[in-house]
């Protein structure tokens, strides 16, 4: 979307702000009210290798919509995603696609959230939170397809007590930007673990049934204290695409540390690999397969405002593949 566009559209909401604002005076002051929504994803880059030496700006992704909080139970969330689909070509990289990022509604009352409509899946947002950096690089599952980041369907999370959180999908399975085109549905369950106030401890298993049973188990170890905040994860989907017996396995390990209100630093590893089924002589998926390392330092000036200077560098485990290596400096800006 071009610049006046957004612009526009974000002059066209707070009209409607105003108006859903003011319908709360009369009662309760604090409701309803609402907020604008507008992420942008920056980078410039170049290669380090002679096999790619190409450098170039881009724009990778724009947010744009608008939260509404109706009461103290009820909200609603409208989001664009505005970026390039992951199935062109890369000569078409310039052209932007908006798809409905966040359709949703939730309630939440005691120990109950429900959220329904398209909505983010509640597995990859917690890791998210703990990776921090999603304007850098995606989490491991989403980089690697283990699933959809967001989708169409309902969610229910039921907070047991202050250390144990149970959480249960009914998704599409097949993404937000995709459309229903089977019957099959994705079933999904979650349980965390806080055993101490600092960590996080959690395991989530997905499953569709179509001729063969895809599914997904994941297990998450969460740290957060002061300015240390660090993540692990392990991921395995098993009969990838349904293709029976062709198995997929991701690791991912982050750690980052604040330096002081301003300035960051951060690492991360991830290793993906595939298994050998009976008929092959090699790994399935040996061409993606590989490990990531990523460390950098990140500025934030303002609240709104975050900049990273970070190496990212990527081994192929097959032989006749070379190394990537890339340095960035990537922005992201929040209103």
């Amino acid at each position: 979307m071009k610049p006046v566009a957004k612009y526009l559209l974000i002059c066209a909401l707070l009209p409607f702000h105003g108006m859903l604002a003011a319908q709360g005076d009369a009662g309760n002051p604090d409701f309803p009210k609402g907020s604008p929504i507008l992420r942008i994803f920056a980078n410039v880059y170049t290669g380090l290798t002679d096999a790619d030496p190409s450098k170039a700006f881009e724009i990778r992704r724009a947010y744009i919509g608008y939260k509404y909080q109706f009461d103290p139970h009820f909200s609603t969330e409208l989001k664009l995603d505005i970026g390039s689909p992951n199935d062109i070509s890369e000569f078409s990289r310039i052209r932007r696609y908006a798809y409905f990022k966040t359709a949703a509604l939730y309630w939440d009352k005691g120990k109950w959230t429900l959220k329904g409509g398209i909505i983010d899946t509640e597995h990859f947002g917690i890791q998210e939170k703990y990776w921090k950096h999603r304007y850098i690089y995606k989490s491991m599952q989403d980089e690697h397809s283990f699933g959809p980041k967001a989708d169409l369907g309902t969610t229910v999370v039921y907070r047991v007590h202050q250390q144990i959180s149970l959480d249960a999908s009914l998704m599409n399975g097949e993404g937000y930007s995709n459309l229903q085109r089977d019957n099959n549905f994705k079933a999904s369950m979650g349980v965390s673990l806080y055993p101490l106030e600092r960590i996080l401890l959690r395991i989530y298993y997905d499953f569709i049934n179509q001729e063969v049973l895809q599914s997904t188990l994941s297990t998450f170890a969460g740290y957060s204290y002061k300015r240390i905040t660090a993540g692990a994860e392990y991921n395995r989907k098993g009969n990838a695409d349904f293709n029976g017996n062709h198995n997929q396995t991701g690791l991912s390990a982050y750690l980052s540390c604040d330096l002081n209100d301003k300035f960051e630093v951060f690492g991360r590893f991830d290793r993906l690999s595939s298994n050998i089924p009976e008929e092959y002589t090699k790994p399935w998926n040996l061409q993606d397969d590989g490990s990531a390392l990523i460390a950098g330092i990140q500025f934030q000036p303002i609240k709104h405002v975050k900049i990273a200077m970070d190496y990212q560098d990527w081994v192929p485990y097959a032989a006749n593949l070379g190394n990537q290596r890339y340095l960035f400096i990537n922005l992201e800006f929040v209103l």
